[in-house]
């Protein structure tokens, strides 16, 4: 299972909103095209349009980061502040 714990969200005009992760479980990838779900609620799927990882470099304390670019409404992007996605 993949899974992310969002962050914070941006706006890129015109393409959609960048989720800013910690990623949590990494026993699968993610890739773009793929979709990821909202804990607690199977039926919300976000499609991954882009991936980003800022800091390649990780040491045995710090989670991954990651930026996925999902091209979703804005209520939605705001309310995935702190929650959980996962791609099983």
């Amino acid at each position: 299972m993949f899974e992310v714990e969002i962050k914070d969200v941006f706006k890129i005009t015109g393409r959609g909103f960048i989720l800013a992760g910690e990623v949590i479980k990494k026993d699968s990838d993610i890739k773009i095209g793929e979709f990821l779900k909202l804990k607690n609620d199977n039926e919300l799927k976000i499609p991954v349009t882009s991936i980003a990882m800022p800091n390649h470099k990780v040491e045995e304390s710090q989670l991954q980061q990651i930026d996925i670019l999902a091209d979703i409404p804005e209520d939605l992007a705001e309310s995935l502040r702190g929650k959980h996605l996962y791609k099983s």
